[in-house]
């Protein structure tokens, strides 16, 4: 398939003045204590047929990133098993947590519900989603896992290692999101026609999964399935990343980073060439992006003193204090990076 080169536009950024119920949101949420946090215990609602090692294994992926991040809530983690009978408690309690009144049937019915009815059913298993509840009158988080299961509906993790290893780093990315929510204040009920302060999709995917490698060098998870060194983790996500990056810019060479930066942008992207090209922009390049961004600075830049700047000052004052550099900047110094030859790049970012 050969695609004409894309089109992109330049982003219009949105940096405030904030409508006053935009400020409003934020201070309710502040009130509430959304962004600090907080000693309540850990809720968890799992599915009858999900195995306790599994079960063991998110718990502790969990309280490792809790650890690190610090804890965020107040936070419900479900975890979805392989039977439908069995996901339907759990999906009741996941929509009367995260949602009230009228949106309670429509989770469970129309929306989410018969998303986490598929996992337990369609899909092989290792999906996850997060969910912020910070409309409620009592603002909350929620995070839905499902581990992975083989063709036969069976859980990867119990008999493989590496598949249980895997399962808690996607518990350590989930739980980024919710990090990133309780740093995220300045939130709109209609953001397109009255905009809080936006956050670009390659940031938010690309800081999650960096913070999923660095949970995963931390706890030493890789190297408990035979991977070697301390740098394990950085060296394995880096090179997955880039060969990744590599080969879909073989098919997409016109496709950049800042074509993502905007739902407006996304939405051209999505029209030039459906589904297919928004993962390696957002994923993909996402990490190469944040990682070359952590070189520039320090993992804690990029994963504490950015997030701290973000939740007063929104995205792009706080990229450029914290990193030093506008924007397109940064979109350029990626581009001459992108050019270098592979041992350069991995030299650079894994060293």
């Amino acid at each position: 398939m050969v695609f004409e080169p894309f089109q992109g536009i330049i982003p219009t950024r949105f940096t405030g003045p904030l409508d006053q119920s935009v400020v409003n949101q934020f201070e309710r949420l502040q009130k509430a204590g959304y962004d600090q946090t907080i000693d309540e215990a850990a809720v968890w609602v799992v599915a009858a047929d999900v195995p306790a090692v599994i079960v063991n294994a998110s718990r502790e992926a969990r309280a490792a990133a809790e650890k690190y991040l610090g804890a965020y809530g107040p936070l419900t983690s479900y975890i979805i098993g392989n039977d439908l009978a069995a996901a339907e408690p759990v999906i009741k309690e996941f929509c009367n947590r995260a949602w009230e009144g009228e949106m309670i049937e429509s989770c469970i019915q129309q929306d989410q519900g018969p998303d986490m009815r598929e996992m337990a059913t369609i899909f092989p298993g290792g999906n996850a989603f997060q969910q912020s509840s910070w409309r409620s009158a009592q603002p909350s988080q929620h995070f839905v896992d499902n581990p992975c299961a083989n063709e036969q509906n069976e859980f990867c993790g119990v008999d493989t290692k590496e598949e249980l290893v895997e399962g808690q780093t996607v518990t350590a990315l989930e739980y980024f999101h919710v990090y990133q929510s309780a740093h995220q204040l300045y939130r709109s009920d209609n953001p397109e026609e009255i905009p809080g302060y936006p956050m670009p999709r390659w940031f938010e995917e690309g800081t999650a999964s960096y913070f999923q490698m660095i949970t995963d060098e931390n706890e030493g998870w890789s190297r408990d399935i035979g991977m070697i060194g301390d740098q394990a983790p950085r060296i394995r996500m880096l090179e997955d990343n880039l060969n990744w990056v590599s080969g879909d810019r073989e098919t997409w060479p016109s496709l950049k980073l800042i074509d993502l930066e905007t739902e407006t942008g996304t939405k051209r992207v999505k029209q030039y060439c459906g589904q297919l090209c928004i993962g390696f922009i957002q994923y993909g390049m996402g990490y190469v992006a944040t990682a070359l961004l952590a070189d520039l600075t320090s993992d804690r830049a990029l994963i504490f003193d950015f997030y701290d700047l973000n939740k007063t000052d929104g995205f792009y004052p706080a990229f450029e204090e914290t990193f030093g550099m506008t924007i397109d900047d940064f979109y350029q110094e990626l581009d001459e990076f992108l050019a270098l030859p592979r041992s350069e790049q991995i030299e650079q970012l894994a060293g």
